[in-house]
């Protein structure tokens, strides 16, 4: 897992990548995930009825890099529609 420090106040959980192999987010109406692209952090935006599929190491390891770990991170709430449960699981 890669994690990087020094968090500034809006930031819930700092850049990192998923130990594991997949990482099922369901999102709801709720924001926050945020990927690194191009060295500059792009929010993902929450699609009604769909889910986000994150990457895990265990993953890229065993594909041999094909398929790459994503690293991300999740910024606090900006206004109150944003308060609401997050819930991920790790199905594998």
């Amino acid at each position: 897992m890669l994690l990087l420090t020094g968090l500034s106040p809006d930031i819930r959980a700092g850049a990192h990548t998923d130990y594991g192999s997949i990482t099922c987010l369901f999102q709801h109406h709720v924001s926050g995930l945020q990927v690194l692209r191009d060295d500059v952090w792009l929010d993902v935006a929450p699609q009604q009825g769909c889910l986000v599929i994150n990457i895990g190491d265990a993953l890229e390891f065993w594909s041999g890099g094909r398929f790459k770990s994503t690293l991300h991170r999740v910024v606090m709430p900006r206004n109150q529609s944003e308060t609401a449960s997050r819930y991920s699981g790790f199905p594998w």
